[in-house]
């Protein structure tokens, strides 16, 4: 949820306050992804009584409405999953693209995040030490939460260091 407040005050800051009174202004969708996967999961059991051609065209659809929203690694994932499917194996493919796509969620959360510090540092500090742009972005979720609370107390670049030392 920090990651998505985040990403909005950015936006919003970063947008003339004119642009915002817009009746068209809208601030980036950040769920959409986890609302598809819960219908998928919720909409299994309709698809069991799906026609065999009915199930062909929804996997046409799904590769259709997923991939252009996918980096190449998880293209692959969701076309061998769609691929290997059978009618009779919805629950499994159901469940194989819910995973994949909270790999893929998590994964771009991480990626936001580290992002995001990396922002916040550059701003504090002005200046970042060579090779501090890798290993922040190669930290765990967990620390990069805690990295993210505690920048507000750091007042020397050096601070970065104990992040670093696991």
């Amino acid at each position: 949820m920090f990651y998505i407040v985040e990403l909005w005050r950015e936006r919003l800051k970063n947008t003339a306050k004119k642009d915002i009174r817009n009746k068209n202004f809208k601030l980036p969708a950040v769920v959409p992804m986890v609302l598809l996967m819960k219908r998928l999961r919720l909409t299994a059991y309709v698809l069991k009584k799906i026609t065999p051609e009915q199930f062909d065209i929804l996997k046409m659809w799904l590769k259709s409405i997923m991939k252009p929203r996918l980096d190449t690694e998880s293209k692959i994932k969701v076309e061998e999953i769609l691929e290997k499917s059978s009618q009779g194996e919805v629950d499994i493919m159901v469940s194989n693209l819910g995973k994949s796509l909270d790999n893929i969620i998590r994964e771009g959360r991480k990626e936001g995040k580290s992002e995001l510090i990396i922002k916040m540092l550059a701003k504090k500090f002005i200046k970042l030490p060579d090779g501090y742009v890798n290993r922040i972005a190669n930290l765990s979720d967990e620390t990069l939460d805690k990295f993210a609370v505690d920048i507000l107390d750091m007042e020397k670049v050096e601070e970065l260091e104990r992040y670093f030392k696991d």
